[in-house]
């Protein structure tokens, strides 16, 4: 066994998955950090981890379903880019270049809310 004792935190880092607490620290970074702060801060957390672009982005798409906003065409937009960066990372293209076009997505809808 890798770990003596088995934790919510521990199944997460033994199967390579993004935890709740950091797909929640991520989205603090996207929606409270310029470009470059949460690219950075996505990338450390994600070689701190183990943690694949394609998880992150699984996950991310989900808690996106939670926001509340009175501009849906913002999610629909969200969502579009989202599924734009699966189907380039499931095409093999590089995980840096589309964890920062899943930044980047964000940015623009952080925007875009600014006049929600």
């Amino acid at each position: 066994m890798a770990c003596a004792k088995v934790t919510e935190e521990t199944v997460y880092l033994a199967t390579g998955n993004p935890s709740p607490k950091d797909i929640h620290q991520m989205f603090q970074w996207l929606f409270n950090e310029d470009f470059t702060e949460a690219y950075k801060k996505i990338m450390g957390l994600k070689t701190n981890k183990g943690l694949a672009t394609a998880d992150i982005l699984k996950e991310v798409h989900a808690y996106v379903g939670r926001l509340i906003t009175k501009q849906p065409d913002v999610l629909i937009n969200l969502y579009i880019a989202l599924a734009d960066i699966e189907y380039r990372l499931a095409s093999g293209a590089s995980e840096k270049i589309q964890l920062g076009s899943l930044v980047g997505a964000f940015q623009l809808a952080r925007e875009a809310l600014a006049g929600d």
